[in-house]
């Protein structure tokens, strides 16, 4: 998991560090000559191809902290290129390649930490100055890229390039091998094309070396900065070394994309050229087909556009069958003919209600800039209706009005469609109009939605919660308080309190710009005043509960509005199934709740600390508990303050693990099962066992009279050699074995062991790592075999090729990360399952899948709201143990609020660049947590979760032979289809209904089989 990563774009603008006087000799725009290749290499970070033994070597690479000097060790870099792309190799020598730190995983991307180790890559296509790019890639190969516009914006998470990248690691050097498409170097407006012979770029090559701190590039640059576009070296494309000169293609100049007849030129000077032309519209084929053009002098594409979106031209180019340019020209254009019909139809609209209500109050205002408005839309509009007839000249004076309509709509639009939910028919002025929508749509603060017209039916189970939203939107003005009030649910078969009604006000949260920069919602603030800002639309979150033993039948109830004189009415139908979840989870997860001795909150409290007590521990967990999330602390410094050291008369050492009791049965009370049992991963597992901050105390006189680090030096003359040996020190180490065999037997005693992991190894990588997670496990296996072990990131299948590194034996649970399961990674995790070990999974990044930006299950804001609740899916769906998200309250966002007096009564929330991975709570007032709306949404995956297991239950006590139709019918049920979550795990479904439907054939099965089962029970 990544705990607190950094941004590569960000890092290397390094300040500081002190220039040498010394500029002589410093090789300033440096050039490199890039060779075409028509065999191209094999991605697999393996320098074996003729391409790279024929390229220039980019090597004498310089200290970036001081230039006058040679880096050490060295970088050698290759370039080569053909139609398509551009390949790049990269032989970062390493003596202390055991020291190498590999940094993310390579399912990450755009997080990178450069305090590690990474290699970097700086384009500047045609030698702008202005525009370039960035690509970054770690021992692993997780990517990063980044792009400056010709407009100066800076583009990182919003530029996803399709580009490939092999790793490979060994010996004393690391590798990568990758290859850029020239078409994902085009910018919006622009074009791109093979490079020509003779063409120049502008190119750097920079290295990043974690544990040296040192950074280092091929081309220095003058200013002290790796993002210098005009002062890096230079590519110069040279064609073929040897054999026939390539044909000479090229745009033409006054290539673009635009509203009108677009005429597309290659500049040739061959012949027996053929062009194969592809337009896409919005990504999807466009009606104007595919075209093949053979050359001549110039290969010329004609295309007509009227509709806005991004479109997007590729042509390739082949002589005598063989590829020999490439080239792309993209641009996204404004909907103009949608956008202006849209406001024209809307205005219309308003007009004609302004009309119907204007007996009921005054909109004389709203109707005078409706009206301008009007004036200058409705010619526009009629001017459209024969697209296909205007000249560029008139798309582009049309175009130029478009920013002028917009400043003018954006302030009435919200107004205007209030128009068509005012009451025209009220007898009392109304402040605002309520709308409903389910838990799976998201309400931003212009949304507004139709009002509700009926009841809202809730569907569930008893001990299961069930939420819906109000959206209320003001009608014209600032509306000081709403009162929202619950009635009892009421049927034939009884009554639900009111008081099972939560009211929660969703609150908004800035994203970074890399994803926008818009406010999406996610706070859910439990008692707060509700309150309204005019043309800002509210959401409010209702979570229902329904209590266990709540017998089937409809329960009918209403939610009160009430402001000033208006009241709002609506009404609520709950179809209660009649049948109970269990009242804690029936799976086990590990939420990562990391206090971290509380260091992380002192910014939001103005503390010095935030003490671990019961009484916030219970807080917490009161709050979890309603999502289903109670769970133990994973905090190393949390639980070793509260653990006792003695040394003993006999000068033994015993451990008082007292201190952590109330801790277990607080979190039993509120349904914690699995418990992290390294408090930690990593380092933070092993640090108390040699640090020289923890006191170890005289049992008798209760002095202080040592610390682990001084015990172990006396004792045993044990130093901890990390660099050298890795973790398997620690097999030496008096204090550690100690620690760890009476914290088995308290463990044991306190009936945690069987649901306990042990995990130091968090996703290990290399090879080398590899070695000493095998000598240390096989070290615990011996000398604490009860203790299970765990490492995230580990399945079975590891190191196939390499059986005697084999992981079989050395793990009590595995936990691979969710996109890397297929069906036969499965299979044999269902073997180590009926072995006697544990199957887990987790996420901790959307993993993006590169060529439609399509993402995997996680918690990150931009992500579908259906994303968090899949992990209860794929846990069925898999037949997990057990799964992590990461995390729970692992790097909150930040509250900008700059008033103190408002900065829990009005907090602004802001997420950094990767958008909520790793928090689904937020820091409250007075040390609460506020729970969000992705949190809302695990809980309802854990519920689904629970509806496969009530059936699975009901399913063993049916008689196979009585029963045999049914079993069929459950047996089919209790798999998760394929329309829901597919092997592909990008592909999950973003359809509320297939999950509310799947639900409702397994609560009416769980029914039948419950029928059945009573039936045969003696009376």
């Amino acid at each position: 998991m990544k705990k607190h990563p950094f941004i590569a774009a960000s890092m290397t603008l390094l300040v500081g560090m002190a220039l040498s006087a010394a500029e002589e000799g410093i090789p300033y725009d440096r050039h490199i000559n890039i060779y075409w290749t028509d065999a191209a290499p094999e991605l697999d970070g393996k320098m074996d191809e003729a391409c790279w033994r024929e390229a220039e070597v980019a090597g004498g690479f310089r200290r970036f902290s001081n230039k006058t000097e040679m880096a050490h060790p060295q970088t050698d870099v290759r370039v080569c290129y053909d139609a398509d792309y551009l390949y790049f190799f990269y032989l970062c020598h390493d003596q202390n390649i055991d020291e190498l730190r590999v940094g993310a995983p390579d399912d990450t991307r755009d997080v990178i930490d450069v305090q590690k180790d990474v290699v970097e890559l700086f384009l500047d296509p045609g030698r702008t100055g202005v525009a370039y790019y960035q690509f970054c890639i770690t021992p692993l190969g997780a990517r990063f890229d980044m792009r400056v516009t010709p407009g100066k914006k800076r583009q990182v998470g919003l530029y996803t390039p399709e580009w490939n990248v092999a790793p490979h690691i060994g010996g004393k050097q690391w590798a990568v091998e990758f290859r850029i498409p020239f078409s994902e170097l085009a910018f919006d407006g622009g074009f791109i094309g093979t490079p020509q012979a003779g063409d120049e770029w502008g190119i750097n090559f920079c290295r990043d070396q974690g544990y040296r701190k040192e950074w280092s590039y091929w081309s220095p640059t003058r200013d002290h900065s790796f993002h210098r576009p005009g002062q890096i070296g230079v590519a110069v494309f040279k064609g073929r070394r040897k054999g026939e000169p390539l044909p000479g293609i090229k745009w033409a100049k006054d290539t673009t994309l635009d509203f009108g007849s677009n005429e597309l030129t290659l500049q040739t000077d061959a012949k027996n050229l053929e062009a194969d032309w592809r337009i896409r519209h919005d990504r999807q084929p466009a009606p104007v087909p595919d075209v093949k053009t053979a050359g001549g002098d110039d290969l010329t594409f004609t295309v007509r556009i009227t509709d806005g979106g991004e479109w997007d031209v590729r042509v390739t180019v082949e002589q005598r069958r063989r590829r020999v340019f490439s080239g792309r020209v993209l641009a996204t254009l404004p909907h103009v003919k949608k956008f202006l019909t849209t406001i024209h139809d809307r205005v219309q609209m308003g007009l004609k209600k302004i009309e119907d209500a204007a007996g009921t109050g005054s909109f004389t205002k709203l109707r005078e800039k409706a009206r301008e408005l009007w004036v200058v839309v409705d010619p526009l509009v009629k001017q459209l209706k024969n697209p296909d007839r205007l000249t560029r000249a008139q798309w582009a004076a049309l175009a130029e009005e478009l920013p002028q309509i917009e400043s003018r709509w954006k302030p009435l639009r919200y107004d205007l469609e209030m128009l068509r939910f005012y009451p025209v028919d009220a007898t009392t002025v109304p402040r605002f109009a309520v709308g409903a929508v389910g838990p799976a749509e998201r309400i931003f603060q212009d949304t507004t939605v139709t009002p509700v017209d009926g009841p809202i039916e809730i569907r569930g189970a008893g001990n299961e919660r069930e939420s819906f939203q109000l959206v209320l939107m003001p009608f014209w003005q600032d509306v000081d308080q709403v009162t929202v009030s619950f009635s009892p649910l009421t049927g034939e078969a009884g009554t639900i309190p009111g008081s099972s009604f939560e009211l929660n006000v969703v609150g908004f949260v800035k994203l970074h710009k890399s994803w926008g920069g818009y406010w999406t919602p996610d706070v859910l603030y439990p008692d707060r005043t509700v309150s309204l800002r005019k043309n800002h639309t509210q959401p409010l979150w209702i979570n229902v509960f329904i209590p266990p033993g709540t017998e089937a039948g409809n329960y009918r109830g209403q939610v009160l509005l009430t402001s000033g004189t208006q009241e709002v009415k609506v009404p609520i139908i709950l179809r209660a199934y009649g049948f109970d979840i269990p009242e804690k989870r029936s799976i086990s997860i590990d939420p990562w709740y990391w206090l971290d001795d509380g260091r992380a909150w002192r910014k939001y409290y103005d503390v010095d600390d935030v003490p671990f007590t019961p009484e916030l521990y219970e807080k917490h967990l009161k709050t979890l508990s309603k999502y289903r999330y109670g769970c133990y602390p994973l905090a190393t410094t949390t639980m070793w303050l509260k653990l006792k050291m003695y040394r003993e008369d006999d000068g033994s050492l015993t451990f008082d693990f007292s201190g952590w009791d109330w801790i277990w049965k607080l979190g039993r009370k509120y349904g914690a099962d699995n418990l992290g049992a390294s408090f930690g991963c990593n380092f933070n597992a092993l640090r108390p066992c040699f640090s020289g901050r923890l006191p170890i105390y005289d049992r008798n006189t209760g002095e202080e009279v040592a610390t682990p680090g001084s015990y172990n030096r006396d004792i045993a003359n044990w130093e901890y050699t990390y660099r050298v040996t890795g973790k398997t020190d620690f097999i030496a180490n008096p204090l550690y074995r100690k620690y760890l065999a009476q914290l088995v037997e308290y463990l044991r005693e306190n009936d945690l062991l069987d649901n306990a992991h042990y995990e130091i190894y968090d996703e290990p990588k290399t090879g080398n790592e590899w070695q000493d997670v095998l000598e240390m496990h096989g070290w615990l296996k011996q000398y604490v075999p009860d203790l299970k072990l765990k490492s995230y990131g580990v399945g079975p299948w590891r190191y196939e090729d390499r059986p005697e590194w084999s992981p079989v034996g050395f793990y009590d649970a595995w936990a691979p990360g969710l996109g890397s399961l297929t069906p036969e990674r499965v299979a044999q995790l269902h073997e180590r399952q009926a072995a006697g070990e544990d199957f887990w999974f987790y996420t901790c990044s959307a993993r993006y899948r590169d060529v439609d930006r399509t993402s995997a299950p996680h918690i990150c804001l931009y992500q579908n709201p259906l994303a968090p609740r899949m992990h209860g899916w794929a846990a069925w769906k898999l037949k997990a143990d057990g799964f992590l998200i990461f995390a729970l309250m692992c790097g909150h966002p930040e509250n900008v609020q700059e008033n103190p007096e408002k900065y829990y009564s009005e907090p602004v929330w802001e997420s950094g660049r990767t958008a909520a991975q790793g928090y689904l709570v937020y820091p409250g007032d007075k040390q609460q947590l506020w729970p969000s709306i992705r949190l809302s949404s695990v809980r309802d995956g854990l519920e689904d979760y629970e509806y496969f297991a009530v059936l699975d239950e009901c399913r063993k006590k049916l008689d196979p032979e009585k029963d045999a139709v049914l079993l069929r019918e459950i047996k089919s049920e209790l798999t998760v289809s394929e329309d829901i979550l597919p092997w592909d795990w990008h592909e999950w479904t973003r359809d509320i209904g297939n999950l509310e439907s799947k639900r409702q054939r397994l609560a009416a099965l769980i029914l039948r089989a419950e029928e059945a089962v009573s039936s045969q029970e003696p009376q």
